[in-house]
């Protein structure tokens, strides 16, 4: 490993790993856009570097513990002059959230922040047990995050005194109607007060519309001959006939931080209508923006109250007090490139009216967490890691999604192995508006996983129609010791507890040989990863399999996880079977 460190130096003697970085695969799944390659690999030099200081540590070598922690000061000066801009943020601008993390996660930056060390959770006992206060705690004195536990001042002097330009200044959103057809032709917002709300969230020439249905046809707002009117500061009134003596009103009320929108129908005629929807035709290039609603029923619909949640711009809290439970449907497309939020509006036509809110919201700091200066920081990039899908794609087929499964993104994959890293940042922060958690999302994926993905084996399957994952099982395993933690559903607990076991049950059949690792079905070896063939684990891109260390690791957890929440429901045989020795 100490060769290893020397060889990368040798070839980049400026500290930055630009050369003989050999296959860099970087941040392929980007939503905002490239990320620097040599931003990801210096901040894992940085890491080995740390890394290996720790083992030098460990092993009472002081020498060279002095010298890995000069190197990796040397590669952090190197990233600070590089990467770093004087308000903090990384990398290009606009910055991408892969160019923050890795910055962050790797300790290339002096003010820490609650990205780091999910990969302490399980060092973190007590009485045994898990304990995630303790967690904070280490994760706080372990990694430089002084607001976890402290209450020391962790903000950067770079950045004290200074104007909140970007973190924490009052939210911006944007709305733009148009002057002669009922309907908006930009929407956007930013919850921390930067600059995201001069893009349009929206598709070009694709407006925020009514859809009305009359005698069985479908017909846009935009479609009607309008009246506009500016019934008062900023608020604008659209009023459109849809049939005889039927006519539909659409007041649009913005503020710099608030929308309102009413919408209702009068008349005599107005019972002829047998429809209306609000039509939200976002843009998933621009960012791939998701609903989480109050629940999803089982048709596949979100209800109000919801979070709009729009990665790298924020996320709007969306309610009709007088209608809750309003069914929002999320129907995407990866070809076309489209994500629509659909709100049905069910009662136009025996003349209620509905009045819609918009309202910034910010994440919740963690219980625990001191310093919230640096929670305004990280906020809305950890609430971008919770992107329950759209229904995408011939739900008939594998390449596929229904509505609301924590996903890579809206119109991208569920993968059931990724699914603890938004359950375990979920466990910190389940709150995310009121009386909105984001472990209903958990809960609905893991159920999606146990009835549907899950073969008659045991085993759960990776993602599309791949298998032979061997962090599958353990990623489903591990969410619902999250949710259970967070939530203390003993009764969901207590109906899923005989499926949990039915995963665990296929991992220990996989100890082919009884040493207490668990073998995948691929060897590992060279030139065996070859398309359609994947990796035994999350690392897909990477020749993983036999024993894999990260797998067995995975799974370890997972037993734990198991044994802990069987134990909730009882005294338990299986559970004393999952408890390791070691």
């Amino acid at each position: 490993m100490e060769q290893y460190l020397i060889a990368i130096q040798n070839a980049n003697p400026n500290f930055l790993w630009k050369n003989k970085s050999g296959v860099a695969f970087g941040d392929w799944l980007a939503a905002e856009g490239r990320t620097s390659q040599v931003l990801i690999a210096t901040a894992y030099w940085a890491y080995d570097a740390t890394l290996m200081k720790q083992m030098a540590h460990a092993l009472a070598r002081t020498d060279e513990e002095r010298k890995f922690a000069d190197l990796f000061e040397k590669i952090k000066a190197a990233f600070d002059r590089e990467y770093v801009h004087a308000d903090g943020l990384v990398g290009a601008i606009p910055p991408s959230s892969a160019s923050s993390a890795a910055a962050v996660y790797t300790n290339c930056r002096r003010e820490r922040t609650l990205y780091c060390g999910l990969t302490l959770f399980m060092m973190c006992k007590r009485n045994n047990e898990i304990d995630r206060r303790a967690f904070l705690r280490l994760a706080g004195v372990g990694f430089g995050v002084a607001a976890l536990g402290g209450g020391t001042d962790s903000v950067a002097e770079e950045t004290r005194g200074k104007p909140a330009t970007v973190f924490g200044a009052e939210p911006i959103l944007r709305v733009e109607t148009d002057a002669n057809h009922a309907c908006i032709t930009a929407l956007s917002w930013d919850t921390e007060g930067g600059n995201k709300a001069q893009t349009n969230l929206l598709r070009v020439n694709s407006p925020i519309v009514l859809r009305v249905r009359v005698g069985g046809k479908w017909n846009a707002s935009g479609e009607f001959q309008t009246r506009r009117e500016e019934v008062g500061d900023s608020e604008i009134l659209y009023v459109f006939s849809v049939a005889t003596d039927a006519e539909i009103h659409w007041t649009i009320h913005p503020s710099p931080n608030h929308l309102t929108m009413v919408v209702s129908g009068l008349g005599r005629g107005i019972r002829d209508v047998e429809a209306v929807e609000m039509l939200f035709p976002f843009d998933p290039q621009i960012t791939p923006t998701t609903i989480l609603p109050q629940t999803w029923c089982e048709e596949g619909c979100g209800k109000l109250p919801a979070v709009i949640s729009s990665p790298d711009f924020g996320q709007i809290l969306l309610e009709d007090q007088s209608h809750r439970g309003l069914n929002a449907r999320l129907e995407g497309s990866r070809d076309k490139h489209s994500v629509d939020l659909v709100l049905e509006l069910p009662g136009i036509g025996t003349s209620e009216a509905y009045t819609l809110t918009f309202t910034p919201v910010r994440l919740p700091p963690p219980e625990g967490l001191a310093d919230e200066a640096v929670w305004s920081q990280v906020r809305r990039g950890w609430f971008n890691t919770w992107q329950p899908s759209s229904r995408w794609g011939d739900q008939g087929r594998p390449f596929s999604a229904p509505a609301g499964i924590l996903s890579n993104n809206v119109i991208s994959d569920p993968v059931s192995f990724a699914l603890p890293f938004y359950a375990d940042q979920a466990l910190w922060t389940p709150e995310i508006a009121p009386g909105i958690s984001v472990m209903d999302q958990v809960r609905r994926s893991i159920d999606w996983w146990l009835d549907y993905r899950t073969e008659p084996t045991g085993e759960v399957i990776g993602y599309w129609n791949y298998r032979h994952f061997l962090d599958a099982n353990p990623g489903i395993l591990i969410s619902a010791w999250d949710y259970v933690e967070a939530t203390g559903d003993r009764v969901w607990l207590r109906d899923r507890i005989g499926r949990l076991e039915f995963l665990s049950a296929f991992l220990e059949q996989r100890d082919v040989d009884g040493d207490g690792m668990v073998e995948a079905t691929q060897s590992g070896n060279d030139n065996t990863l070859i398309e359609p063939a994947r990796s035994c684990c999350w690392w897909d891109a990477l020749n993983c399999g036999h024993k894999d260390g990260y797998s067995n690791a995975m799974i370890y957890r997972a037993w734990r996880c198991l044994a802990e929440i069987e134990g909730q429901l009882g005294p338990c045989p299986a559970a004393d079977t999952l408890h390791p020795t070691g």
